[in-house]
C-alpha cells in the first residue's frame, strides 16, 4: 500500500507518493556532470549510441567507470581527451552501466562465481580479512 508523506502543513494537498524515489535528492551537480559526459559520448559517437544493435558487454562499461575512478583516485582531475572532470565519466558510465542491466541490453560479462561475494565479504577483503563461508578468518 502507497503511503503518503506527512503533511507539512494544515491545508496540504495529498499526494500518495511516499514509496516512490525522490528524485530531488539527487544532487545537481552530480546529474549535471553524468549530462556533460553523455553530451560529450552523444557527439563523439552519437545518442544512446551505447543501446544501439544488441548493446556493448556489461564489462565495457565497468572498465570505463574504473579507469575514470583510478585515474581520479591517483590524482587526476580532468580526463586528458575530453577536458571533463573524471567523476562527471564515473557518473556517466555508471548510468549507463544501470541503464543497461534494468533495460536487459548487452551482455552480462560478470565472471561466474560458484559463491556469490556479498558487501559484508568484500567489506572484510578491503579491510585486509579474508572471509570464507561467512566466517572471518584472520
Amino acid at each position: 500500500m502507497l503511503t503518503p508523506r506527512p503533511r507539512r502543513y494544515a491545508n496540504e494537498a495529498v499526494k500518495y507518493d511516499g514509496d516512490k524515489p525522490m528524485l530531488s535528492l539527487v544532487p545537481t551537480h552530480a546529474m549535471l556532470g553524468m549530462g556533460r559526459a553523455l553530451t560529450y559520448g552523444a557527439k563523439k559517437y552519437a545518442n544512446f549510441n551505447y543501446k544501439q544493435g544488441d548493446g556493448l558487454d556489461w564489462d565495457r562499461y565497468s572498465s570505463a567507470l574504473l579507469r575514470h575512478l583510478f585515474a581520479w583516485l591517483g590524482g587526476e582531475d580532468k580526463d586528458p581527451e575530453s577536458g571533463l572532470n573524471h567523476i562527471d565519466h564515473v557518473l556517466a558510465c555508471s548510468g549507463m552501466l544501470a541503464d543497461a542491466v534494468y533495460s536487459e541490453i548487452g551482455k552480462d560479462t560478470r565472471f561466474p562465481s560458484k559463491i556469490p561475494m556479498t558487501s559484508d565479504e568484500i567489506e572484510h577483503i578491503l579491510k585486509g580479512r579474508y572471509v570464507s563461508n561467512n566466517e572471518v578468518l584472520d
